[in-house]
């Protein structure tokens, strides 16, 4: 069993029953809009986002949305949930349901150098935002993650490990090794910082209008207290290297240690993002997750 796979699921009819009998909404239409790891996604009268986990892990995940989100203001548009429950009376579990951010997801997009180079400040500046939130200390203890699996080093390397061995057995060619890659990536070390992160910050939720602008940022499932590393990876697997002094400079200066655990969580991560969409068979996200992690390669053998 992969660690995607659904262990429960909402169908339609039974999110239909949550918006009528929970939210008061009688939906003259509703359509499946997709589902990721943790949940399944359906966008009711063209307008309303609703998500219902779709693993025990997402449970977990949509709580901690609805406990942080609301504490979030940055300039890119983030859900504001109009209809939520920590408990639905229908499923037993939480929903949670937002008005659509119109438009698409950065990967999903043919988007040039130049407009890259129009993203990446306000980019920088909404993470700059976000990690200066203010958390009140009850939820700052709560959802603490800065020492959980994401900052494990080992620990991430042996699972990047596998989901190589996993992305080469469902075909994909690397054109290297993980063996000297790997030695590099041991040396990484993250530091003693904490921040309020998005946790799961990469091209496929970063959504953009019809201009290739940002429109805002989705997906808040791994929301939590955690290392700022984890958002910054994003500027070494999405925008090109000579778009980084802009991304620096406009989110207020990265120390040099932190470069290397960007660099790590940009790879490590995209591993796991792959062998997703290896195994779903979903190609432009295999495509655009494999271009990551060769630019996180080349940003680690560059650091190291």
């Amino acid at each position: 069993m992969n660690t995607w796979d659904a262990e429960f699921t909402v169908d339609i009819s039974a999110a239909r029953k949550v918006c009528a009998a929970e939210c008061g909404l009688a939906p003259s239409r509703i359509e499946r809009l997709g589902e990721g790891w943790d949940n399944v996604v359906y966008l009711v009268n063209k307008k309303i986002v609703f998500r219902f986990p779709r693993r025990r892990a997402g449970v977990e995940c949509m709580l901690a949305e609805l406990d942080l989100l609301p504490l979030v203001k940055t300039s890119l548009r983030v859900p504001r949930f109009i209809y939520s429950s920590r408990q639905s009376r229908i499923t037993g579990r939480p929903f949670a349901g937002y008005e659509l951010i119109a438009g698409k997801p950065a990967w999903e997009l043919a988007v040039t150098a130049r407009e890259k180079d129009a993203l990446v400040r306000p980019v920088a500046r909404f993470l700059r935002e976000l990690h200066s939130t203010r958390l009140p200390a009850g939820l700052r203890k709560k959802w603490d993650q800065r020492e959980g699996w994401r900052t494990d080093v080992p620990g991430r390397l042996a699972l990047a490990e596998k989901m190589f061995k996993k992305c080469e057995a469902l075909g994909v060619d690397f054109g290297f090794g993980f063996q000297k890659t790997g030695a590099l990536l041991a040396r990484a070390r993250f530091p003693e910082a904490g921040a309020l992160v998005h946790g799961d910050l990469y091209a496929l939720h970063l959504i953009l209008d019809a201009s290739h602008k940002p429109a805002g940022v989705i997906d808040w499932g791994d929301v939590h207290y955690g290392n700022p590393c984890v958002d910054l990876s994003i500027a070494f697997g999405y925008f090109q290297r000579e778009l980084f002094p802009a991304f620096e400079a406009e989110y207020g200066g990265i120390p040099d240690e932190w470069k290397l655990a960007s660099a790590f969580r940009t790879f490590c991560h995209g591993l796991s993002l792959l062998a997703y969409a290896a195994d779903q068979r979903k190609h432009a996200l295999e495509k655009r997750t494999l271009a990551s992690i060769l630019a996180g390669k080349a940003w680690i053998e560059d650091l190291s």
